[in-house]
């Protein structure tokens, strides 16, 4: 198994207490936030590639993390933008969506610089655009800012706030809606443990292929895994596991496998499996849960493969987390 490769903790720009601006409408504050993100945006060497910024847009949760037609509508808006601006090229969110879905990734993982740096060799970036999304009532609010991911470093944010226009009305809750859910939510977010990078990555090989761990995600009575997959025989190898892998933790408990997130790549699931290719990589996501999470750090993933050879075990010990910095 070979070590993995340790990435150094990001860094973040130096700025001022950040005031937000105000808009009266969308329009006005996707223009202002964009000059205030250009405005922060250092010149790029020539040696960097021709000198520009190559930058994608991550669809903007909200405070609690969630995914809406807001932030979906303002990140296109903001990608629009962008796209006008002499000496920016921008992705499609589309491509960036792509890319996440091969690499078993979500975009609110991106924090993580390793997996910034990543996913922007991936589409060819080197910068990641992303944020929050507020409903305050009257009005909404943007807090944006730059991953220069070639250099692992968060650019100064830039802040908006504007009018709630009827079509961000219809996109989404009412403040009403959004205060009773707030009220009924209970306890604050659970801590969230990430991969220890600093450790060998953790990993399983036969003569057929290796299996790598590329990301650990544990939040609550959830943990997500993203397996890398490579053959090893110089030719393609079919590849499929039984749908009932696990995982035991370090109090010796079990957590169940609630789904196999695979992007189209069925290799924990059902159907015929997947493929693998000499010189390729394939990933699978696989979502685990259990009654009792406690603080553990340290699992072991078991599978039973069904091909290359049936009810061969697979073990991945080793996958130790640690908790997520702010």
């Amino acid at each position: 198994m070979e070590p993995a490769v340790v990435e150094p903790e990001i860094e973040v720009a130096e700025q001022p207490a950040a005031v937000p601006l105000t808009a009266q409408t969308v329009e006005d504050g996707v223009n202002a936030l964009i000059e205030n993100l250009l405005a922060g945006l250092p010149d790029r060497d020539e040696e960097e590639g021709d000198g520009e910024w190559v930058l994608a847009v991550v669809d903007f949760p909200d405070l609690q993390g969630e995914l809406s037609d807001v932030g979906r509508y303002l990140a296109q808006r903001i990608t629009t933008g962008l796209s006008q601006i002499e000496g920016i090229r921008t992705v499609a969110r589309m491509r960036l969506q792509q890319a996440l879905d091969e690499m078993g990734l979500s975009g609110q993982l991106l924090h993580d610089p390793a997996l910034a740096r990543r996913v922007g060799n991936q589409i060819g970036v080197n910068g990641l655009v992303f944020g929050t999304v507020a409903d305050l009532g009257d009005q909404v609010e943007l807090d944006v800012r730059v991953n220069d991911v070639q250099n692992r470093s968060f650019l100064p944010a830039a802040f908006i706030r504007f009018e709630r226009e009827p079509l961000l009305a219809a996109l989404a809750p009412t403040a009403g809606e959004t205060r009773e859910a707030a009220e009924g939510e209970g306890p604050p977010p659970p801590q969230v443990y990430v991969l220890d990078t600093s450790l060998p990555q953790p990993g399983y090989e036969n003569e057929s292929y290796r299996a790598t761990v590329e990301v650990a995600h544990k939040a609550g009575r959830t943990l997500i895994l993203v397996l890398a997959f490579e053959e090893r025989l110089g030719d393609v190898v079919r590849l499929l596991f039984r749908n009932n892998a696990y995982l035991i933790d370090d109090r010796g408990d079990r957590w169940s496998q609630a789904k196999a997130d695979t992007a189209g790549m069925w290799v924990f699931c059902c159907g015929e499996g997947i493929e693998l290719i000499p010189g390729t990589k394939r990933r699978t996501r696989l979502v685990f849960t259990t009654e009792d999470p406690g603080e553990s750090t340290s699992f072991t993933l078991v599978g039973k493969e069904i091909s290359p050879q049936m009810d061969r075990t697979l073990v991945v010990s080793g996958v130790e987390l640690r908790p997520e910095l702010n």
